[in-house]
């Protein structure tokens, strides 16, 4: 393993409550209007967002999952463009909420 990578890896740190807090009060001034969402899900089915540029780049793929978009992708599911892990519509962020708590 490259030593600067190492390095780096053994410099992470749990982060601290206080980088929570401000990551929490980061996170609440960005929120994105539901009605965005299938747009940019679109927009990556399309190949149309700078993530698909890095993965062509990186000879990666990008796979879309539905968790939870507030509004019907089943089409871009039946399609196979998508896949559905889907628990409800609008279920906010999860993953930053398990994260941050």
């Amino acid at each position: 393993m490259n030593p600067n990578l190492q390095e780096t890896i053994e410099g992470i740190k749990p982060v601290s409550q206080e980088w929570r807090m401000k990551a929490r009060e980061y996170l609440n001034q960005l929120a994105i209007p539901q009605e965005v969402t299938p747009q940019m899900v679109n927009n990556f089915v399309r190949g149309g967002a700078a993530i698909n540029v890095l993965a062509t780049v990186a000879g990666a793929q990008v796979l879309v999952v539905d968790m939870g978009v507030a509004a019907d992708l089943e089409k871009l599911v039946r399609e196979g463009k998508i896949i559905s892990y889907k628990n409800n519509n609008g279920t906010a962020c999860l993953w930053f909420h398990r994260v941050l708590v």
